[in-house]
């Protein structure tokens, strides 16, 4: 099954490569003074020995990346152009916080630890925030307690209404944990063997795999 899903993914990610190129080769022929090749090798520069992309886990956030998907889709509308690429990239991107409440829900989870609120590694920036948008949508159903490393950092009003732990002494208490960021939060933590542990990154599938309340999205046949 690896095989032949990667061998169409790899052809998925090329294809999409050039369409992409091509978007910005409509863009540059409805834009005064800009010229693809010139665009294309600065592209080609900053991916460059740059291997982000390529880790399945959860979506982007941030100030960054989901304004200026937005700002392209935008412009190329703006400029007619028929192509739909920025967009479907959004909107895939924001499935994936519906997929994982869809998972909660059917799991009837009644209250679960939220590992990570930040929008990626080592910031107090929640812009964008996959895990604030799954409390959001999951809180009318799910008791939610929180706990980031730079949580006394964050300016977010709705982080500071949160209900938090302190530190990750506490994680054991909890029968339902889903860790929202790419961090080794249960190094060192007991964890029981009826603790439902979602991990989107797959960070402890070597340990769990094979446990059963042990949910590695993307590694482990899961029909819910």
């Amino acid at each position: 099954e690896n095989i032949e899903i990667a061998k169409i993914a790899v052809n998925c990610t090329m294809t999409t490569r050039i369409s992409l190129m091509n978007a910005f080769q409509m863009v540059c022929n409805k834009t005064r003074n800009s010229d693809i090749d010139s665009i294309t090798e600065i592209i080609k520069i900053f991916f460059l020995n740059f291997d982000k992309g390529f880790k399945a886990g959860l979506p982007y956030g941030g100030p960054c990346l989901p304004r200026d998907n937005v700002a392209m889709g935008t412009y190329l509308r703006s400029k007619k152009i028929k192509n739909f690429i920025p967009k479907a990239t959004d909107d895939t991107n924001n499935i994936i916080v519906s997929n994982l409440y869809r998972f909660i829900k059917n799991k009837k989870i009644k209250h679960l630890l939220v590992l990570g609120l930040s929008y990626k590694n080592d910031t107090p920036e929640t812009t964008e925030s996959c895990s604030i948008k799954l409390i959001k949508k999951i809180s009318k159903h799910v008791r939610v307690t929180a706990y980031d490393e730079n949580q006394n950092d964050m300016s977010d009003k709705f982080v500071e209404k949160l209900n938090k732990i302190n530190n990750l002494k506490q994680i054991s208490k909890y029968k339902a944990i889903i860790i929202m960021k790419n961090k080794d939060y249960l190094k060192n933590i007991k964890i029981h063997n009826n603790t439902i542990i979602i991990d989107p990154w797959r960070l402890y599938k070597k340990k769990f795999l094979f446990k059963k309340n042990y949910f590695p999205i993307g590694a482990k046949f899961l029909d819910k």
